[in-house]
C-alpha cells in the first residue's frame, strides 16, 4: 500500500485503534514512528525488519512488557522511548550495542 514512498515522519499518538502490524513495516524511508497511548502489548521483530531507517522510535505510554532484541539492534535507531510501559529495564550495552550512543527513554 505504502511501498516506494518516501514518508519519513508517522505520528499515530493517541490513535486508539493503530494496530502495530502490517503496512506500516513496508515503509524503507521512514525514520520516526510515533504510536503513544495506543494500548500496543508486543512489538515483535517482525515488526520493524523492513525500517531500515528509523531513527526514532516513540512507543511511550503503551503496555508493553518484553522489548525483543531485534529492536535495540537496529542500526540507524537513535532514540527509543518506552517510558510508561511495563518494561522495567533494558541494557543496551548487554546486546553488544555498546559502540553506537544512542537515548532509551523507560
Amino acid at each position: 500500500m505504502y511501498e516506494g514512498q518516501s514518508l519519513q515522519c508517522c505520528d499515530l499518538t493517541d490513535y486508539v485503534r493503530f494496530v502495530f502490524r502490517g503496512n506500516v513495516t513496508t515503509l524503507s524511508d521512514l525514520q520516526e514512528l510515533h504510536v503513544g497511548n495506543n494500548s500496543i502489548r508486543e512489538v515483535s521483530a517482525t515488526h520493524l525488519e523492513n525500517l531500515p531507517s528509523i531513527s526514532v522510535l516513540d512507543i511511550r505510554d503503551n503496555k508493553i512488557e518484553v522489548l525483543p532484541d531485534e529492536v535495540v539492534l537496529l542500526q540507524t535507531l537513535e532514540r527509543l522511548d518506552l517510558s510508561n510501559n511495563n518494561v522495567s529495564r533494558y541494557r543496551a550495552e548487554d546486546k553488544g550495542n555498546s559502540a553506537r550512543v544512542f537515548t532509551i527513554q523507560l
